[in-house]
């Protein structure tokens, strides 16, 4: 994520005072929050498995067992859990996180998009920020950027939780950019503590 870091840099030089770093945003009044705008979970290949089961699939250490012969659901299987390090083997304990979470892409730009674009956004594959995590962490979490929240094991003492800060900063910037939303000031500073770590 080196060349991701560097541009980064560049982009948040005197971004303190900047409400955006990604692009050029008039202040305007931003309509209340709408979860409902972003849809739910789609089943885009249409082969019955929606995106949380997709996540779930992608993320497993190993084969995982479904609720039904149709291998739509997943019930069980081994997670590691990227925020916490816990292992997880019961697919109801999981949530598959936003890591850029649907409230914080809303007042970034996303109350503007089309409803296709904020679906598609919110079933993203892609730009890394669907996450499997413990449903504690992800709800601990809520709408929090890295200004006020940060994983479990990037809040510990050591080199080790210096470099998970600087991951998370890393692809909560990455999935910034992919989608052209707004930083505000308190995340930049954010990113720019968390950077510091990356090459501990």
């Amino acid at each position: 994520m080196t060349d991701l870091r560097s541009a980064g840099a560049g982009l948040l030089v005197g971004g303190a005072v900047a409400v955006s770093a990604l692009q050029g945003v008039d202040l305007v009044a931003v309509p209340a929050y709408d979860r409902a705008a972003f849809g739910g979970w789609l089943d885009v290949d249409g082969d019955c498995q929606d995106t949380r089961a997709e996540v779930l699939l992608r993320d497993a250490r190993g084969p995982v067992s479904f609720r039904s012969d149709r291998a739509c659901v997943v019930d069980a299987g081994l997670w590691l859990d990227v925020y916490s390090g816990r292992e997880i083997r019961t697919a109801g304990e999981i949530d598959v996180d936003h890591r850029v979470p649907l409230r914080a892409a809303w007042a970034a730009g996303a109350w503007a998009w089309t409803p296709a674009r904020r679906r598609a956004y919110a079933n993203d594959l892609a730009a890394g920020h669907l996450v499997a995590t413990h449903r504690s962490i992800n709800r601990s979490k809520g709408s929090r950027g890295p200004a006020a929240w940060l994983p479990p094991v990037a809040r510990l003492e050591g080199a080790a939780s210096a470099l998970a800060a600087c991951r998370y900063a890393e692809r909560w910037f990455a999935v910034k950019r992919a989608w052209g939303l707004s930083l505000e000031p308190v995340e930049v500073a954010a990113l720019r503590r968390a950077w510091r770590g990356c090459d501990g």
